[in-house]
């Protein structure tokens, strides 16, 4: 009578034990990179759990740290990229400051600069600006930078100089538009 009474009790506590068993066997697998784990697992079984258990806790903490670390990196990342992008919009936006970095690299064709400094920071990848910038902001860049495309397509093969550059029409719709769009996402 006593062992029927305690054959389902065993059985729960078997399963319980087998289910753990299996749960440590993939942790250790899929997380820990110590793999005399494993055999102590198959070897000791539920004797080697509690210890086990302990070690999954120490890993799962030193995970969340590392993932909150890699969190901050890359929230100084976007913040970068969010900085570059509105960076380089201010200086399509400000002749002065156009001309002042023409002043400060006198041998080099700043136009064209402006054109691969606006590729190099807003032409990455699309979750990072989606991430950087707001669903309005997006908008707004985009149209800047279909301008900014439609222009350079104009004169790609013969890329005029800054102050050869500032006197043509589409330099004027290039800087309004950028000009508007800083004013609107500040």
């Amino acid at each position: 009578m006593i062992e029927s009474y305690f054959e389902p009790i065993f059985l729960i506590i078997w399963l319980i034990a087998f289910a753990s068993i299996v749960y440590c066997i993939w942790f250790a697998i899929r997380y820990d990179k110590d793999s005399n784990q494993i055999f102590l697992l198959v070897a000791l079984n539920a004797l080697y759990l509690p210890f086990y258990f302990s070690r999954m806790k120490k890993i799962k903490t030193e995970m969340a740290i590392k993932a909150e670390s890699e969190g901050v990196l890359d929230s100084d990342f976007l913040q970068a990229t969010k900085f570059g992008v509105l960076d380089i919009l201010d200086v399509w936006a400000s002749k002065e400051r156009q001309i002042n970095f023409q002043k400060s690299v006198p041998e080099s064709n700043i136009t064209k600069l402006l054109f691969e400094e606006w590729d190099n920071y807003f032409k990455i990848d699309s979750s990072i600006l989606n991430e950087a910038f707001t669903e309005r902001e997006i908008e707004l860049l985009n149209s800047f930078d279909q301008a900014i495309t439609r222009c350079f397509e104009k004169i790609k093969d013969e890329i005029p100089s800054l102050k050869e550059f500032q006197e043509t029409n589409d330099f004027n719709v290039l800087n309004s538009v950028a000009l508007k769009i800083k004013n609107e996402i500040e």
